[in-house]
């Protein structure tokens, strides 16, 4: 488990509407992008109201299209993103993260399951 109790991060805090919930991920796009540049992880925390944001695992689901319009009848919104594996429910009362690590702070590319474990990390140690 990586030491965070000394660790500093670098936030950016994006309350969203879904009339504007692509932009979470033109900034994750940005973000990543840029990664290599921050001198400290970056923790992104971000809000987005009855959404759902569905994976590139998603895409491939065998009835994907009676899942979307179930959502459509019970109010929900929903996009796919161009990353990440299944999907994300956003809603009200719901606090979504992100963190961008600068590679330079790494010494080898993250598995899925590496990132996914220094979230867990993380959550556990706050």
């Amino acid at each position: 488990m990586p030491n965070f109790k000394n660790q500093c991060f670098q936030q950016f805090i994006q309350p969203l509407t879904p009339a504007d919930n692509l932009s979470s991920f033109i900034y994750t796009n940005a973000l990543l992008r840029s990664a290599n540049e921050l001198k400290y992880p970056l923790l992104h925390f971000w809000t987005l109201e009855d959404t759902v944001i569905l994976g590139l695992k998603d895409q491939r689901l065998p009835h994907l299209s009676t899942a979307l319009a179930s959502l459509t009848h019970r109010g929900f919104h929903y996009f796919m993103r161009n990353s990440g594996g299944l999907a994300v429910v956003s809603d009200d009362g719901i606090l979504n993260l992100s963190i961008f690590y600068p590679w330079h702070l790494e010494d080898h590319e993250l598995t899925i399951d590496e990132a996914y474990q220094r979230m867990v990390d993380l959550i556990q140690a706050a």
